[in-house]
């Protein structure tokens, strides 16, 4: 295996894209304020949202032991949405959204896209 240079393999992806410390909701202290806020949801999750103080949205994600056993569909679905919230406008609304799973068997990947961009839609039209 070769080895790449560090300043040609830094260069070869965006890091403003990402998903940043920042926005991710550091404490359980901030989810519980969330927890006790507004939501949304449809069969597949809950979204627990309140306006913060900055200029950005924070994400919490919340995949329950009890509902999915297996660490990898846990880590699987976090993925997607981490994924979503990146890729949507509602990350610089200036909220903190907490998002829970809430059933048991794994929508296919298409449908959890969909499933996720409609609420994440509907609160961005709520918000505004």
């Amino acid at each position: 295996m070769r080895a790449v240079q560090k300043a040609v393999q830094d260069s070869l992806y965006n890091l403003d894209d990402g998903f940043t410390v920042k926005q991710r909701i550091p404490t359980s202290k901030g989810y519980a304020h969330c927890l006790k806020s507004s939501s949304i949801s449809n069969s597949y999750y809950k979204i627990f949202f309140l306006p913060n103080q900055e200029h950005y949205s924070r994400l919490g994600i919340i995949a329950g032991k009890r509902l999915m056993r297996r660490a990898v569909d846990r880590n699987s679905n976090k993925r997607v949405i981490r994924e979503l919230f990146r890729k949507h406008n509602i990350k610089s609304k200036g909220l903190d959204l907490v998002v829970m799973i809430r059933r048991t068997e794994k929508p296919i990947l298409t449908q959890q896209i969909l499933e996720l961009t409609y609420l994440f839609d509907r609160l961005e039209a709520r918000c505004v």
